[in-house]
């Protein structure tokens, strides 16, 4: 699937709780219901996914992984660098998220802060990528 030949953003969501998977997705069918999203229960198939749908959003919960966290997020940005990544964690920690950050994550915020911190960062972010698909190129 190639971004740029769509006109919805796609988010590809990773998260391995079941009961955390529902109604978060629920959550942003409705916060975001032009959206198509991509699901996964499987941190490796997520990077797959990635790499193969090439979604605009990735959103991971990594409450689980403790330090495990980073490397994950690197091997998310590595499979397609062009993704915005945005991180759910479990406790704020302001050395943890600046080393998610330098392994790069776009955001992170505390999974309890969806509707306060986490959907203004991706109204932002959605916002400006459909300003930018719309915005003519030209050529010099």
């Amino acid at each position: 699937m190639d971004t740029a030949g769509r006109n919805n953003p796609s988010l590809l969501l990773i998260e391995e709780n079941h009961s955390v998977m529902g109604p978060l997705r629920d959550w942003l069918n409705m916060a975001f219901p032009d959206m198509q999203l991509i699901e996964t229960a499987d941190r490796a198939r997520g990077v797959s996914l990635n790499r193969s749908q090439r979604p605009d959003v990735v959103l991971t919960d990594i409450s689980a992984l403790g330090r495990g966290g980073v490397e994950h997020i690197r091997r998310v940005k590595a499979a397609q660098p062009a993704a915005a990544v945005f991180v759910l964690v479990g406790l704020e920690s302001p050395s943890y998220e600046s080393a998610l950050i330098r392994a790069g994550a776009e955001a992170c915020t505390c999974i309890w802060k969806l509707r306060t911190d986490l959907l203004p960062r991706l109204q932002r972010y959605l916002i400006t990528r459909a300003h930018r698909a719309s915005t003519p190129v030209c050529a010099a």
